[in-house]
């Protein structure tokens, strides 16, 4: 058995070398964390959670799950082109909320607003021209499962081994250093 086990490792060791340090860089940065977790903190307002995934995108469901909580009276909705919008621009900035680059196409915008516990007093949305093409078919599957959450294992599971390779190429190309990955922000919470 003992003689088995060792082969064993000897045949794993070589994928253990290649991923884990992929596997720390995810884990430490919070990249792995449950998105249900981060929610729950960012709600909480213990501690500064800044939700930016590196390697992932579920940004539809965030927001819309952060809109149900918070249910602002103002609401923004749309593509990227409508998140310079901040809530320093009103008079009580709690009463506001971005939800910029989650919708792409009009007919989303019902799928989207029909998720949401009650319609804001005040709705800022974007509109582009390809919003307007008669003949234009978004995929509405695609829009209808961005706004369902994700089981935590299986998409960490994809985050990780879908994006293992990234993680060097960031590495290599500088985007983040070992120092900054451990560094202790004053603040901010930065893994799970």
């Amino acid at each position: 058995m003992k003689k088995f086990l060792k082969k064993t490792f000897l045949l794993l060791l070589p994928f253990l070398a290649i991923f884990s340090f992929p596997l720390l860089v995810q884990i430490k940065s919070g990249e792995l964390m449950p998105l249900s977790n981060v929610i729950k903190k960012q709600l909480s307002g213990q501690t500064h959670i800044i939700y930016g995934p590196a390697y992932s995108n579920q940004n539809t469901y965030y927001k819309l799950t952060m809109i149900q909580h918070t249910r602002p009276e103002i609401l923004a909705v749309g593509n990227s082109k409508i998140l310079p919008i901040r809530s320093e621009f009103f008079i009580d900035p709690k009463t506001f909320y971005n939800a910029g680059g989650t919708l792409s196409a009009m007919n989303q915008y019902r799928y989207f607003l029909d998720k949401l516990p009650k319609a804001p007093k005040i709705l800022i949305f974007t509109l582009e021209p390809t919003y307007f093409i008669p003949n234009y078919k978004p995929d509405n599957a695609a829009i209808v499962s961005s706004l369902e959450p994700k089981p935590a294992l299986s998409e960490g599971l994809n985050i990780f081994f879908h994006n293992w390779i990234n993680v060097y190429s960031d590495y290599f190309q500088k985007k983040f250093t070992l120092k900054q990955l451990f560094a202790k922000i004053p603040g901010i919470e930065t893994s799970a």
